[in-house]
């Protein structure tokens, strides 16, 4: 292999781990959102934990302010938000990686 060759493949990795920070950044801003009067950023634990959750309940919020919530009603929209988001970046992210 020659130089040029080199510092182009190594380019085009680096390339590739930014866009893939991008998308990470990107998607993670869509899955925070403002909802009971709360401030959440959805995961996976934070949706097993509402889950296990009574109808209402008194949860910290991302600011750590204790809100109280309909579990259920916050759940079903926090799930529809994090399936769409987590839909999107993954067909985003075929497209990163068919690229490379």
């Amino acid at each position: 292999m020659d130089t040029q060759s080199l510092i182009t493949k190594a380019k085009a990795r680096f390339k590739h781990q930014e866009a893939k920070l991008y998308l990470q950044e990107k998607y993670q801003n869509k899955l925070t959102i403002a909802c009971q009067g709360g401030y959440w950023t959805i995961t996976p634990e934070w949706l097993a934990y509402l889950h296990t959750c009574p109808d209402t309940t008194i949860i910290l919020d991302n600011y750590k302010n204790p809100v109280q919530v309909n579990s259920a009603e916050l759940l079903a929209q926090a799930k529809l938000i994090y399936e769409s988001t987590m839909s999107q970046w993954l067909a985003e992210w075929k497209t990163l990686e068919s690229l490379r």
